[in-house]
């Protein structure tokens, strides 16, 4: 990992296989179970829209539970609450996340400034109504959360504190670079995770209100996270779980690259979109002269080494507003693959949630 003078990251592509020392820190439980020590497109433009029942209140996840201070410690009490699912659901797809993170600037396209807070709403696609409360996030915070997603999925239950390894983080997100710098910096990166409250208006219709990490502590010299489970339950049944190959976005050298990666897995086709609509979608806040340029750049990057994604793109200059222009993309032969929402079934024990049924399909 290269720290940039401009508080960037670029990370040097990890060429090595894992061995079994990887494989070790990626997975603290045994075979039991034990722990080991142009026109803004509408949302969902090119997939099928069945008919959507309205699901039933009961099959909903239960609302989140607001923790209370005990005034004479200070400490958060954590109920014991009943129906609380104890696994997430998909467990199959590792590489799989919400629609809303991708169609979206939650995890925001340009230059890094650290400690910048934001307390109000995201721009996403179509439908979406989407509010962060804490930092800025921005592409590199999402490889990280995809990379202790899928770490904690591998874990046997989800609802307890799961240990996680720094380096086998970064080693998930392509780095070779497990030097103390780097792995200081990526633990930052998981306590601003654990600090981002998010609101989001999924397919029922109804506000969802949670965090992307509950908790994020050190114990021991060993780390720990808490998911918000009723939050992550619902993003992950009553939204569209879309396929990311991380390790191909995480091998680009830009953010906006990466944005891009991720926003196009999510479509069959790119009809004209205009530079302005794609500059506020991705929460690019350099000077507007300037992100012409950069999404050139970027697009040309993937055609390079995404042409399965990106085959050629064109920028038709529609006026002297850089925002008015189009941008075009050629697809590649690539097709999204995902799974579409499904109300979550009543949560009984160890049992996991329903896990929609993946599919690809021609569009």
């Amino acid at each position: 990992m290269q720290h940039l003078a401009n508080g960037a990251f670029r990370f040097r592509k990890l060429t090595r296989p894992m061995n079994r020392r990887d494989e070790n820190m990626l997975n603290h439980y045994g075979k039991d179970g034990a722990p080991l020590d142009a026109l803004a497109p509408e949302d969902d433009w090119d997939l099928p829209q069945p008919p959507r029942q309205p699901p039933r209140r009961d099959d909903l996840p239960p609302p989140p539970i607001k923790h209370e201070q005990s005034p004479v410690s200070g400490e958060i009490a954590r109920p014991v609450i009943e129906n609380v699912p104890s696994r997430l659901p998909s467990q199959r797809g590792l590489d799989r996340c919400p629609a809303f993170m991708v169609r979206s600037a939650l995890f925001r396209a340009g230059r890094i400034v650290l400690g910048v807070s934001h307390d109000g709403p995201v721009k996403g696609q179509g439908s979406y109504d989407l509010t962060l409360s804490g930092e800025r996030l921005y592409m590199r915070d999402k490889q990280l959360w995809q990379a202790v997603i899928s770490i904690v999925k591998r874990a046997p239950r989800h609802d307890v504190p799961i240990r996680i390894e720094l380096a086998a983080i970064a080693t998930l997100m392509g780095s070779s670079d497990h030097c103390g710098g780097a792995l200081r910096r990526i633990w930052q990166s998981v306590e601003r995770l654990s600090r981002a409250a998010i609101q989001v208006k999924l397919s029922d219709g109804q506000v969802h209100e949670g965090k992307l990490l509950s908790a994020a502590y050190r114990q021991e010299k060993k780390y720990f996270v808490e998911l918000d489970m009723q939050w992550m339950a619902a993003a992950m049944c009553l939204d569209y779980q879309f396929k990311i190959d991380c390790e191909r976005r995480n091998g680009l050298a830009t953010s906006l690259a990466q944005w891009l990666h991720d926003f196009l897995s999510t479509h069959q086709s790119s009809p004209g979109l205009s530079v302005g609509y794609l500059r506020s979608l991705c929460g690019f806040d350099g000077q507007n002269r300037k992100f012409p340029a950069a999404i050139r750049t970027a697009l040309s990057e993937l055609k390079i080494s995404a042409a399965a994604l990106v085959a050629d793109f064109e920028i038709i200059k529609n006026g002297r507003s850089s925002d008015a222009w189009t941008v075009v993309i050629v697809r590649g032969p690539e097709q999204p693959s995902f799974s579409g929402p499904s109300s979550p079934k009543a949560f009984d024990g160890m049992e996991s949630l329903c896990i929609p049924k993946c599919r690809r399909v021609a569009l």
